[in-house]
């Protein structure tokens, strides 16, 4: 519960310091690979503080890649959609609000074939859910929430 409310504070400060502005998709790719799910375990040394923190910074970095495939006509290179996936999948284990789902929608909107192709790089467990979340949030989008 105290990482929710870490979160709630600092959801806001991510969308106003996030700029992908000078950030290349090599950098994007880059950035996303130094992420694993051991980053944001509660542990001796990590607090939930701490792990909050992670996830926003995890959620900024998913952000500006989304912001470069946005922006990118051609040659975005799927290693990019899979690590915009993977850390999205991995905020998603602490991160109930779904947040990343939010993030990464347009660029699901844009290209549901390179979006899918990545996606079947998660693993099983993980890809349904995913999977489903994405397509609600694609609904709730174009239809309302309702």
């Amino acid at each position: 519960m105290k990482i929710l409310l870490h979160l709630s504070i600092l959801f806001p400060l991510f969308f106003m310091t996030c700029s992908a502005s000078g950030y290349t998709l090599s950098d994007a790719v880059n950035s996303l690979k130094k992420f694993d799910a051991n980053q944001i375990v509660v542990n001796k040394t990590r607090t939930q503080k701490q792990v909050g923190e992670k996830v926003q910074e995890m959620l900024s970095k998913i952000n500006d890649g989304v912001e470069l495939i946005k922006v990118e006509k051609t040659n975005v290179p799927p290693e990019l959609f899979h690590e915009i996936i993977r850390v999205a999948a991995i905020t998603m284990t602490v991160d109930p609000s779904e947040a990343a789902i939010e993030i990464i929608l347009p660029i699901y909107q844009k290209d549901k074939k390179a979006f899918e192709k990545a996606l079947e790089q998660l693993p099983k467990k993980d890809r349904e859910s995913f999977k489903n979340s994405i397509k609600n949030a694609a609904r709730e989008s174009s239809e309302g929430n309702g």
